[in-house]
């Protein structure tokens, strides 16, 4: 029998040979190591052959060779400690151990002839696993042993667990915080950026109350800032949107000629406002009906238009509309905007279509938690995620210092000519159709019944759904815009009810609400609606609505 030892080799034959070192096969070497300290030879080779098939043994023959032992090589996986010993006896031997934190988490186990009740006692209090008195079974001590050590190594894995979901914890609460920075940076844009338009709505109307001088000039510079908080909500709206996965897409019919005229005039003004030039030349190619997602084709068209007019300082802005190809029973238009601005470089080209996730994980990996100098950042963003949805691309080419030109194609079906007139001023037939507004607030009321009134109709207002079915019972109506968020009853409520009503069961019903989420016309048309106009109100779109039910 062959028993490594740091001290010696006890080789079955009562004698204790010093120092000798034996190579043990790898079978032997890595098993568990249990460190026995007894200065009893008998007992040495008593728990020598109880353990030999299982374990690896050191043996030290005193407290203070056992220290050295531990001191100078790995930590063994169980200590067997007698307690009578010369010099350093057991207890002191496990006192010492337990305070040293590379050595406190040892298992020991105490083997001794000393049974008393106090003895174990201390034993216990000293830190020790267990406490086995002489004579004991061997088939009792090797379960123990085995019991022990499997705690012990239950305990290990148990902490370094810990320690690891500890660490990723603590790495996740870093990231967290960075990310609630980002966030916290990313509001902050958000804030700065809704109240520069409102301060310019405010401004302007300040200075119409003080003077009418510049009358014109202040009424433009406020339908200009009203232009762009509607864009800066819309992009946040569209944003929120596309990041939780909810958007939807509505595709109807609309004129092509007429959104693009539309988004020109409106970037032109932005142009002349900055002293640029602004090129568009209008191609006969879009004087078509299509079908299509108007509302979001228009707002990513809007984002390269919005991009160009913010970096171009000097030069031009050129916005071009063209029919490509033909496709799967589709048309392919193509949409471009190039302009002489700061230029992109070849890095940031690939940066500039991120959605925030991105944005956040490029700053998180850089260590920075800025965002971007200009604006919110998330247009281009937009106008990605959006032409992809709608099964279209988008692409850049810049040179930095010299300019960019972004280009959108989309496939947009071909719908019939409709049979109805698009101008729609020559099918006023307004005179003597009354009109209900069903909205609870005041300033919503007068705007809305003013257009109305300047259009020739007739106008009766309702504070909520109630009192809208209320009138209705009593007075006949040509047709009803319905707000959808009201107290007593909403809109959605009101026309299920009007639905009921026989005399107007069939009334045209238009959704004049500030729900501009993609799904918000889904849900109208879903309680009974006929139709769907988001706030703010264009009066040419109100026009319109009604002359499509009406005329």
């Amino acid at each position: 029998m062959d028993v490594h030892s740091a001290s010696g080799l006890y080789c079955g034959f009562g004698r204790l040979i010093p120092n000798l070192l034996i190579l043990m096969p790898d079978s032997v070497a890595s098993r568990l190591v249990i460190l026995l300290v007894d200065d009893d030879p008998s007992s040495i080779q008593f728990l020598a052959d109880a353990l030999k098939n299982d374990y690896q043994l050191k043996i030290a023959r005193s407290g203070e060779r056992a220290l050295e032992i531990i001191a100078e090589n790995a930590l063994p996986d169980l200590i067997l400690l007698d307690v009578l010993m010369p010099g350093i006896g057991g207890y002191e031997t496990c006192r010492q151990l337990k305070r040293n934190k590379r050595t406190q988490n040892i298992p020991v186990i105490f083997i001794t002839g000393k049974n008393s009740t106090e003895d174990e006692e201390l034993g216990f209090s000293l830190g020790a696993v267990d406490y086995i008195t002489k004579p004991y079974s061997t088939k009792i001590l090797t379960r123990r042993i085995k019991t022990h050590i499997e705690l012990k190594q239950h305990r290990d894995q148990l902490e370094q667990l810990v320690a690891q979901r500890t660490k990723a914890l603590n790495n996740s609460l870093k990231n967290l915080a960075r990310r609630n920075k980002v966030k916290q940076d990313f509001l902050n844009t958000i804030s700065h950026e809704l109240r520069t338009p409102i301060n310019g709505i405010q401004g302007c109307l300040q200075l119409l109350e003080y003077s009418r001088d510049n009358f014109f000039e202040n009424i433009e510079a406020a339908q200009q800032s009203t232009a762009d908080l509607l864009l800066i909500v819309e992009n946040i709206l569209v944003f929120s949107e596309l990041q939780s996965e909810a958007l939807c897409l509505n595709r109807g019919r609309f004129n092509l000629a007429t959104l693009v005229n539309e988004l020109a005039r409106e970037y032109a003004k932005r142009a002349m406002v900055k002293g640029l030039q602004f090129y568009y030349q209008h191609n006969p190619d879009t004087e078509v009906q299509v079908t299509g997602d108007q509302y979001h084709i228009r707002l990513a068209i809007a984002a390269l238009l919005n991009n160009a007019c913010k970096f171009t300082s000097i030069g031009n802005i050129d916005f071009d509309v063209s029919r490509v190809r033909t496709a799967d029973n589709e048309t392919i238009f193509r949409f471009e905007v190039a302009d002489t601005g700061i230029g992109i470089s070849p890095i940031h080209q690939k940066r500039i279509f991120r959605t925030l996730n991105e944005i956040e994980e490029d700053q998180l990996a850089e260590g920075s938690t800025h965002m971007p100098s200009q604006g919110m950042g998330i247009g281009l963003a937009v106008a990605s995620t959006l032409t992809e949805l709608m099964g279209g691309t988008i692409d850049v080419t810049s040179q930095f210092g010299q300019g960019s030109r972004f280009s959108i194609e989309l496939p947009l079906s071909l719908a019939a000519v409709s049979k109805q007139v698009t101008d729609v001023s020559e099918l006023n037939k307004a005179q003597g159709q009354r009109i209900l507004i069903v909205e609870d607030n005041p300033v919503n009321q007068m705007i809305a019944g003013r257009f109305l009134e300047k259009l020739g109709y007739q106008v009766a207002t309702a504070g909520n759904g109630q009192e809208a079915i209320e009138i209705l019972k009593n007075k006949p109506f040509s047709a009803v815009l319905m707000d959808c968020q009201m107290p007593v009853m909403d809109g959605f409520q009101a026309t299920k009810k009007i639905r009921q009503l026989n005399s107007a069961m069939n009334i045209p019903i238009i959704a004049l609400t500030a729900n501009a989420m993609s799904d918000g016309k889904q849900q109208c048309l879903a309680a009974g609606m006929n139709d769907y106009i988001a706030k703010p109100v264009k009066p040419g779109e109100l026009e319109y609505c009604l002359q499509k039910w009406l005329g």
